[in-house]
């Protein structure tokens, strides 16, 4: 009985060797591992070691840059408050201005109504007038018209008529001056005693003067300048001088009368 139970604590004793060989050899593996983990570990942080060498400048150089970005930062904000506050006073200034331009744009607005108002009354009145001008030319052919008519009808003395005008050469002036001859005479409608207002150019360019017809022939005549009381006053005249003789009515008061005077003669307005 005695040996079985030597036997038992032997298989015991076995069993419970076996059980630490076996749970030796697992702490030795775990242990293998762990140190394979364990150098892994420090080879990674002998790279991380070496990365972080490396990093550590850029880093430092980073923050610099980022403090002196920050610096500029609030130097900016420093200036943008005061852009703020000077736009502030900017806007304040420009409300005045704004109202000004309100009242100015409601005026123009005024303006322009009262522009369209007398643009209206413009067209309407051109459109009269329009219309007048078409009337007046209807009025004024239609007189024509009757004037040719009567005209033809009108049997005109063979003297020069009054108002009827005529162009003529000086041939010779007198010693004095104060006359010239032409070579027109009665067989151009010339008498004695006309008288005349002379033309020197084609318009009224020059002050007018009153010739007399004192001596007329078939082929000339003399005709006398009037009116004029002083030598200095007898207008200019030469042979080859060609003037228009525009005949006009007999003066109230004599030519060489004292009193006579331009003021109460005909001129060419009075024609």
């Amino acid at each position: 009985m005695g040996s079985s139970k030597l036997r038992d604590i032997q298989l015991a004793t076995g069993e419970e060797s076996n059980a630490s060989e076996a749970n030796m050899t697992a702490l030795f593996k775990i242990n293998r591992e762990l140190r394979k983990d364990l150098e892994s570990l420090n080879e990674e942080s002998d790279g991380a070691e070496e990365e972080l060498s490396f990093l550590v400048p850029k880093i430092q150089k980073v923050k610099a840059e980022l403090e002196l970005a920050l610096l500029e930062l609030e130097k900016e904000k420093s200036n943008l408050i005061d852009f703020t506050n000077r736009l502030s006073g900017e806007e304040a200034k420009l409300l005045p201005l704004t109202k000004q331009k309100e009242d100015i744009m409601s005026e123009f607005g005024l303006v322009g109504e009262e522009h369209q108002k007398i643009e209206q009354e413009w067209n309407r009145l051109d459109q009269n007038f329009s219309s007048l001008s078409r009337v007046r030319q209807v009025a004024l052919d239609s007189y024509l018209d009757a004037k040719k008519s009567l005209a033809e009808e009108i049997v005109r003395p063979f003297d020069i008529f009054y108002g009827d005008s005529l162009r003529i050469e000086i041939e010779n002036v007198a010693p004095n001056g104060r006359g010239f001859f032409s070579k027109t005479g009665e067989g151009d409608g010339m008498q004695k005693g006309f008288v005349f207002i002379v033309r020197t150019g084609e318009q009224w360019s020059e002050m007018p003067y009153y010739v007399r017809c004192t001596l007329v022939e078939k082929t000339y005549s003399f005709l006398e300048i009037i009116g004029q009381e002083t030598q200095k006053n007898i207008p200019s005249i030469q042979a080859g001088e060609k003037l228009t003789l525009i005949r006009t009515a007999e003066l109230s008061n004599p030519i060489d009368s004292p009193d006579f005077s331009e003021e109460k003669s005909l001129s060419h307005h009075d024609l």
